[in-house]
């Protein structure tokens, strides 16, 4: 071998001992992320009672309303429960002018029999307290798909009102 490539060889050799001897530092790390519960809620329609005849009809028979709903987009694996408060006139109360004497009428929230479009009325009274929130279930679907909740109510026969258009806010909340 000649002289001029044992030189150049014998460098290589020592480079490359120097390099597969030496040590990196190495360090392991997390990833991490947090996917938390959430939903979103809308509503559609107006709980509609339909006209109330107190003369009559409502003489002594409840008067049924439906047409409202709630679309409820939440987190796999999110529990929604749905709250309703008692209405801005407090006591679920409608009320036709200042809802004075003979200007209120007396209405009551009920939960529906499960979810979807498919859903009846029960005669449970749907509220804000634990045992009378609405128990959606566990979220089973896509984040992307509705729940949908009916919202159904009732107004009591034999109340003694003024001719009138009768109105409440109600606000329903989601705990997840």
């Amino acid at each position: 071998m000649s002289r001029k490539l044992a030189v150049p060889l014998a460098l290589a050799a020592a480079f490359a001992m120097r390099d597969a001897s030496a040590a990196f530092p190495t360090q392991q790390f997390q990833a991490k992320a947090v996917v938390a519960g959430n939903c979103t809620v809308s509503e559609s329609g107006i709980l509609d009672f339909g006209n109330y005849d107190p003369l009559t009809v409502n003489a002594s028979a409840a008067q049924a309303g439906s047409g409202a709903s709630l679309s409820l987009l939440c987190t796999r694996g999110s529990h929604p429960h749905v709250a309703m408060d008692n209405g801005a006139n407090g006591g679920r109360q409608l009320f036709t002018g200042t809802g004075g004497a003979n200007q209120q009428l007396t209405y009551d929230i009920v939960m529906p029999s499960g979810n979807g479009a498919s859903a009846t009325a029960t005669a449970t009274s749907w509220g804000s307290t634990v045992a009378t929130k609405y128990d959606v279930g566990v979220t089973t679907v896509a984040p992307t798909v509705a729940t949908v909740v009916e919202i159904f109510g009732t107004i009591a026969g034999g109340q003694d009102v003024i001719p009138g258009t009768y109105t409440d806010t109600v606000t329903a909340t989601v705990d997840f």
